[in-house]
This record gives structure tokens, C-alpha cells and sequence, in this order.
């Protein structure tokens, strides 16, 4: 299970397509991380994006 999240500053990255931790696009994550403080890889946002969307499509707009 992934990580879901409930900050507003997250769930409005994640409704752009964005990572929910630093703001940036999934393919700016390079597989080891993305920008120097951010800690998620490309499959960490995949996987983010993928649970935001499907919360989404049940109706659960908080993404938790």
C-alpha cells in the first residue's frame, strides 16, 4: 500500500501530475530520486499518482 496524503500543498501536486513531496514532474525523478531534497524515485511517484487517481475515481477527493 502507498502512501496517501492529506496536506493541501500534496494533493494539488498530485491532481497536476506532480510528486506530492517536491513539486516536480514524475520524469524529473531519475530512479535513485528527484531533485536534491526530494526523496521519492520515479516508481515512488508513479505509484503516488496511481493511488491519488484512483481515490479519485471512487469519489474519495481527500486522496486518503
Amino acid at each position: 500500500m502507498t502512501q496517501r496524503y492529506t496536506n493541501p500543498i500534496s494533493l494539488q501536486r498530485l491532481a497536476e501530475g506532480n510528486c506530492p513531496e517536491c513539486g516536480f514532474a514524475e520524469d524529473q525523478h531519475d530512479g535513485h530520486g528527484g531533485p536534491l531534497w526530494c526523496t521519492l524515485t520515479d516508481n515512488g511517484v508513479a505509484q503516488r499518482l496511481a493511488a491519488y487517481r484512483a481515490d479519485q475515481k471512487r469519489g474519495n477527493g481527500s486522496g486518503s
